[in-house]
């Protein structure tokens, strides 16, 4: 068993469990409030960081999933959409990357 008071270990339980209702306000209020005490303060520091890093990945993990479903479901649209104006005779030009052809005769 280690050293520290029953109440040390119980602020830094609910550090880490108040995390999953308030990721960053839990730890930072213990982290003021208790900054005294070195294992609520390092329990308190330890879950801010796990908290933020994980916000990140998450971050991340969104765009990339976004990424991954909607971007192909676009292009689709837009091969489609290009298909049926060539198709009219349209001189029809993609968005964005479109502007990097130059229509025949246009320097």
């Amino acid at each position: 068993m280690s050293d520290y008071t029953v109440t040390s270990k119980q602020i830094a339980a609910i550090c880490h469990f108040g995390s999953l209702f308030a990721p960053l306000l839990i730890p930072i209020i213990i982290l003021i409030i208790k900054n005294d005490d070195e294992f609520i303060s390092y329990h308190a520091k330890q879950c801010l960081v796990w908290q933020i890093g994980m916000g990140l990945i998450t971050i991340v993990s969104i765009i990339t999933i976004i990424g991954v479903f909607i971007f192909p479901i676009v292009a689709f649209i837009f091969t489609i959409i290009a298909g049926v104006r060539a198709l009219e005779g349209d001189w029809y030009s993609y968005p964005v990357l479109g502007s990097l052809v130059k229509k025949p005769g246009y320097f």
